[in-house]
Formats: structure tokens, C-alpha cells, sequence
């Protein structure tokens, strides 16, 4: 396969861009989520959502999951600290756990609304290897992006917010835990 910037369509090939079926997606999924909705494995049948992209270094450990300023931001309804990651509907699997650099561009503004830099990688993850790994997964759209997601250590959602201090901090085990959820998706030339 030639990578997620093109698509076989019938008539010959024709460009389909990463960017174009994040776009096709977005109005599907927020007309079946509500944002700050927990996305269980009913959820995520409904959106027939395959798996999870998460943006980190080229080598990714344990220290990507602790959480940083931004992370303890309320998005909308959403009041749980966690990390930003989008629904893959790019089908990472079905092409061979490869993306293409401007592939790579799309899922890094869209999770993070930067542009990617080289060290940048994608992520590949599924739901219930998420929640063995005893985190939650929230719908978080944010305005550049319908598909954004958190991931949520499950400890934080049963405590009452506004946090004033002391949020428990996460684990290292269950840091450990999440970062071996991850698959790291191959970047390739178009």
C-alpha cells in the first residue's frame, strides 16, 4: 500500500487525503457522542471506531503519560484531567501500521493544533487494551478537531472536581501499564 494519502476509488486512483476523512467523520461522531461522554466498547461500536491515535516522541515511555499543564484543562463539560489522542478513522491496521509524513501532519494539528515536528511519531491503540490497562477514554471535540479524544487514568474520575490539591498522582506501573497499549505506526514516503 502506498500509504493513507491515497485510496483506491473504482475509477482509477484518486487523492484522499487524511485530512478529508477526518473531515468526512467529524459531523458522524458528533451527531452519535456528546461531548465529555465516556466512550465505553458500546460507544465505540456505535461509531464503529477501529482504535486510537495518540502523538508522541519516536520512542515512546512511561514520562508521555504523566500529566502537564494543559492536560488539567476542562474541555467543555469535560472536567478530568488527562491526555489529548483522536478516533482513528485513518484504518492504521489496514494499511500495514504505516502513515505518510503528511498523514502524520494531520493527526499532530488535529490532536494538538501545532504543526509536527521530526520527532513526532503516531501512536496506535484500542479501546479495550485502554481499559485493561485501567484508563477511560472520553469524547473531547475541541474546535479545530470533532474527533479529539482523552484518555483518562480511571482513578481521577471518581474524584470530585474542582480538584483544589492534591490530585493522586499516577502510578508508574499504571503509566507503564498505557505505554505498552501503544503500537507504533511506521512513517513512509507517499
Amino acid at each position: 500500500m502506498g500509504g493513507l494519502d491515497n485510496d483506491n476509488r473504482g475509477n482509477g486512483q484518486q487523492e484522499f487525503s487524511a485530512q478529508r476523512r477526518f473531515q468526512n467523520m467529524e459531523p458522524v461522531v458528533r451527531q452519535l457522542l456528546t461531548p465529555g461522554q465516556e466512550i465505553d466498547l458500546a460507544a465505540c461500536q456505535t461509531i464503529s471506531c477501529p482504535g486510537i491515535l495518540l502523538v508522541g516522541n519516536s520512542h515512546i515511555n512511561s514520562d508521555v503519560f504523566k500529566l502537564r499543564g494543559v492536560d488539567h484543562q476542562s474541555i467543555g463539560p469535560l472536567v478530568y484531567p488527562g491526555k489529548s489522542a483522536v478516533l482513528d478513522f485513518l484504518d492504521i491496521p489496514g494499511h500495514n501500521f504505516t502513515i505518510t509524513k503528511d498523514g502524520r501532519e494531520v493527526v499532530t494539528q488535529r490532536t494538538f493544533g501545532k504543526s509536527s515536528d521530526r520527532h513526532d511519531s503516531v501512536y496506535y491503540g484500542e479501546l479495550p487494551d485502554i481499559l485493561g490497562a485501567g484508563y477511560k477514554l472520553y469524547y473531547a471535540p475541541v474546535n479545530t478537531n470533532g474527533l479529539h479524544v482523552r484518555l483518562i487514568w480511571g482513578p481521577h474520575t471518581e474524584l470530585q472536581y474542582p480538584v483544589m490539591s492534591g490530585l493522586p498522582e499516577i502510578p508508574g506501573r499504571d503509566l507503564d501499564r498505557i505505554r505498552n497499549v501503544w503500537k507504533k505506526v511506521n512513517l513512509v514516503d507517499k
